[in-house]
């Protein structure tokens, strides 16, 4: 018998395209793919290592700021009290502060400065510090000593004339110092008073008292009967007071304060999520009015995400003091969250803006 030999039928060059086109499109796919992997991976090592190289400058200082002002916002809806910086602790040194930081501006040392010299509150460089002033003072001032601390360094390291072992005692020594101080986190503080405790309220009372016997704009009955009240008020905070200082230290939170202090860090500012969403939309393939659009809605998303996470977590601290539920919430929870939210933003704009058909 002889073999039967099949043979494979001649297809159109129409029927041939189609068939060769589901191993086309898994090359396209392929490409693509890798294409936005390398785009993204790069994008991301590009804008990471920019912020840290930006890290202590000016514009990041504006940014923190804006961030402890934000979360400040957000915090008063639900706190006694809420304040970013301390503008207080340099009353008085207005004129000498403004100067110091002209110098500064132009790359110049601070001028010296006579130590109680009174401030004529009619100078034009007497009126009262901004927010951003103090925390530029502070913030400029540190990367000036740690700038100070790298060049003392130097200048041991270039010594000829010192001996051993005294020269690598001196070396190691001035370098523990400029390790020690970049490793301190500054950041505008964030003061967050949730519920004042008794000696608070007693105070702001008393403040009060003082406040109405010096209020012109009321008649002397309505003066005389809102005092009365407010004295009423002073007397029952007192008796709580002294009640409170009978119980035993070990009872919690008995009349103190529920506050939590922090300082907002470059690590706060969620840079780094960012980047990785900016570097996501930037890898994907779209029109750039649509990278535009992306950037421009999201962004802010994740900066008032940001804002509300401090705001939770400094409800969290002030509650727990700081313990292990405020690490818990800040190490653990917040930090898988938020990369939810930069995943789910980011998916988002795929779907309903680049993938959308009319």
């Amino acid at each position: 018998m002889s073999d039967a030999v099949q043979q494979t039928p001649n297809l159109t060059p129409e029927a041939s395209a189609v068939r060769g086109r589901p191993l086309q499109d898994k090359k396209a796919l392929r490409r693509k793919t890798a294409k936005f992997v390398v785009v993204f991976v790069i994008s991301v090592f590009v804008l990471l290592a920019g912020y840290d190289l930006a890290k202590y400058t000016k514009a990041n200082d504006w940014y923190l700021l804006q961030v402890a002002r934000s979360t400040a916002w957000l915090l008063r809806g639900v706190a006694y009290s809420c304040t970013v910086g301390n503008p207080a602790r340099y009353r008085g040194r207005e004129v000498e502060i403004r100067r110091t930081l002209d110098a500064w501006r132009r790359g110049e040392d601070a001028p010296p400065s006579a130590p109680n010299a009174p401030t004529d509150p009619s100078a034009p460089d007497a009126a009262p510090l901004t927010l951003w002033e103090t925390w530029e003072y502070q913030a400029t001032g540190v990367r000036r000593v740690i700038a100070e601390a790298e060049k003392e360094l130097e200048q041991i390291e270039a010594d000829a004339t010192l001996s051993e072992p005294e020269r690598t005692q001196r070396i190691d020594a001035a370098r523990a110092r400029v390790m020690q101080m970049k490793q301190r986190d500054i950041g505008p503080l964030v003061q967050f008073l949730l519920k004042p405790g008794l000696a608070r309220r007693l105070a702001d009372a008393e403040a009060r008292v003082a406040d109405l016997q010096q209020d012109t704009t009321l008649d002397d009955e309505t003066r005389a009967q809102r005092i009365a009240e407010v004295q009423a008020e002073v007397a029952k905070l007192e008796q709580e007071v002294q009640a409170a200082q009978s119980v035993p230290p070990s009872e919690p939170r008995q009349g103190r304060d529920v506050a939590f202090n922090f300082i907002v860090i470059p690590d706060c500012g969620a840079v780094q999520s960012m980047a990785i969403f900016l570097s996501a939309i930037l890898a994907f393939p779209s029109r750039w009015w649509k990278r535009l659009v992306g950037m421009v809605v999201g962004l802010p998303i994740l900066y008032w995400v940001n804002a509300f996470r401090l705001a939770f977590l400094a409800v969290i601290g002030a509650w727990d003091s700081g313990g292990k539920w405020f690490k818990f919430s800040h190490e653990y929870i917040w930090q898988g969250i938020y990369i939810v939210f930069v995943v789910a933003l980011w998916m988002s704009w795929v779907e309903f803006l680049v993938r959308r058909r009319s």
